[in-house]
Parts: C-alpha cells; sequence; structure tokens
C-alpha cells in the first residue's frame, strides 16, 4: 500500500529524480588521483585538479517524491536549530542502500549531502515502502 502511495504522487509530480554520485571509494580515478574532501576536488599527488571527476563514477538516477517540510521543520529552521537550505524527499525503500552511501546528491541543479533518514510510514519494514531523506545543501 506504501509503495503503490509513492508511485501514485510520483506520477502526479511528473516523475521526478535525483542524481546520487557514489561514495568516493567507488569512483575509478586515473592513477596518481585522490579525492581532496578539504577542498572538494580531485587531485593529483603534483597538485593538478582532475577538471571533470564524473568520467570517473557512475551516477546512479532514483525516483523521488519532494516532501513538504513537516511543522517540526519549518519551527526548527526558524528557531535557527536547522540551517536553511535544507529539504526532504521521500525514495523508495529498495533505493536505501544508494542514498545512504551518496558523496552527494543533485536535484534540479543544486548539490546536497544527505544528513538524516528517517524509515515512514511507521511500522513498514525497512527496504519496504519509502523513507523521508533529509537533505543539506551544499555551499
Amino acid at each position: 500500500m506504501a509503495r503503490r502511495a509513492f508511485w501514485q504522487a510520483w506520477r502526479r509530480l511528473g516523475g521526478p529524480r535525483m542524481a546520487v554520485v557514489p561514495p568516493t571509494a567507488e569512483w575509478a580515478l586515473p592513477d596518481g588521483y585522490a579525492y581532496d574532501p578539504a577542498t572538494d576536488t580531485v587531485r593529483h599527488a603534483d597538485g593538478t585538479v582532475l577538471d571533470d571527476p564524473s568520467d570517473y563514477f557512475a551516477i546512479d538516477y532514483i525516483y523521488i517524491v519532494p516532501a513538504t517540510p513537516g511543522a517540526d521543520i519549518r519551527a526548527l529552521t526558524a528557531a535557527g536549530v536547522v540551517p536553511e537550505g535544507q529539504m526532504e524527499v521521500l525514495v523508495l525503500g529498495d533505493d536505501l542502500a544508494t542514498v545512504q552511501g551518496a558523496h552527494a546528491v543533485e536535484l534540479d541543479g543544486d548539490w546536497y549531502d544527505v544528513v538524516e533518514i528517517a524509515h515512514a510510514p511507521a511500522g513498514v519494514g525497512k527496504g519496504q515502502g519509502w523513507a523521508r531523506v533529509r537533505l543539506q545543501r551544499r555551499s
């Protein structure tokens, strides 16, 4: 039933999807290059920056349903507890492993980090139904 509700919402919203960049350990970088988290770039040992690291990993595209922010998120944002630039999406339980290990995700041209995953609806087991994922826009 939860999966059916997800698919109905997904179709009504025009079939949105999100690009998921795999963890850096899965990237097949050329010899001498490594990911530098301090600068969010891929660098060679000699300091050369790799222009387009996306040539060295495969992006996964998963189906999503954008979630309207709940009253709790709006209240926490207004209080300054939750930073602005956060949003929530719903993903199928089958896609949780992909999202949990993500280096980053791209949605509507903006890049985000996954900051929290909450299984929903209550009583639905892991990998079934769908889950709510909170994203934080990268600066």
